[in-house]
């Protein structure tokens, strides 16, 4: 175990800092494909997505759970524990929040999965706004944008590609995967990855070079409460996001007469 118990008070405290899924549970958690499948025609793909968006919903839950792990182990380091370790703290804020950020990634891909299975874009429809090496939800996102620009998944969408937030979380997934990781202070001396000499002019013809010597590294991108929180406004502004094509979801099915009721999935059969 890498933290020991901290206190109710302190609990509560982080929850709230965390968006809560229990309505999201209470309503996916219900959807069976089997039973949404009798109101549509073999062929369709709709009951695929109640299987996408609990997909994304169990992923977005871990996330939240990483989260606030980052929360608790940060109190439990620096308030509750009888030694308080702040390079302890640091690291596992970070372990936990890049975690977070990991898991926010794929549960964006599972949404764009669900939002082409729920609308039946087909494959046809997305090639031409997906290059090499992007992500489905980027290419999702482009085809909603220009092709049902007032579509109320759209407009969930649109909201969460406007989220300042959301991006930085995801640009900062994307160096951590493909690129060096941003550097975060608390670590000590880090080293970004370039050319340690400058080009300096010497005279009005020439050139030359020159380093500093010394222990000093280079300038962290972030600490880690701003990387925390920053993921932490871009998972709750997903969940929204969630939230919303989840409501447009529950009343496509309404259409063919399939409804929620309390913690039941009701079919009329007709």
């Amino acid at each position: 175990m890498s933290r020991g118990q901290i206190s109710d008070e302190i609990m509560i405290e982080i929850s709230r800092k965390v968006p809560n899924l229990e309505d999201l549970w209470g309503t996916l958690r219900i959807l069976s494909p089997a039973s949404i499948s009798i109101k549509f025609d073999p062929k369709s793909r709709v009951p695929i997505a109640a299987v996408c968006l609990n997909d994304c919903l169990s992923v977005i839950g871990e996330a939240a759970y990483a989260l606030r792990e980052a929360y608790a182990h940060e109190a439990w380091y620096k308030q509750e524990s009888e030694k308080p370790n702040e390079a302890t703290s640091n690291y596992f804020v970070m372990f936990y929040t890049d975690d977070a950020a990991l898991r926010m990634y794929a549960a964006s891909e599972h949404l764009a999965t669900a939002i082409i299975e729920m609308l039946e874009i087909g494959k046809w429809s997305l090639r031409r706004y997906r290059k090499k090496g992007t992500s489905v939800s980027s290419t999702v996102g482009k085809y909603l944008l220009r092709r049902r620009p007032r579509h109320p998944v759209t407009a969930a969408i649109a909201a969460l590609i406007g989220s300042d937030d959301w991006l930085k979380s995801m640009a900062y997934r994307d160096k951590w995967v493909h690129d060096q990781p941003a550097l975060v202070s608390g670590f000590g001396l880090q080293w970004l990855r370039k050319p340690r000499w400058e080009e300096i002019k010497t005279s009005d013809d020439a050139t030359g070079h020159r380093m500093l010597l010394g222990g000093r590294g280079d300038p962290p991108e972030y600490t880690v409460e701003e990387l925390r929180a920053f993921v932490t406004r871009g998972l709750t502004q997903f969940v929204e996001t969630l939230r919303n094509v989840t409501i447009f979801y529950i009343s496509l099915l309404s259409t063919r007469g399939i409804t929620l009721s309390g913690t039941t999935l009701k079919v009329k059969i007709n």
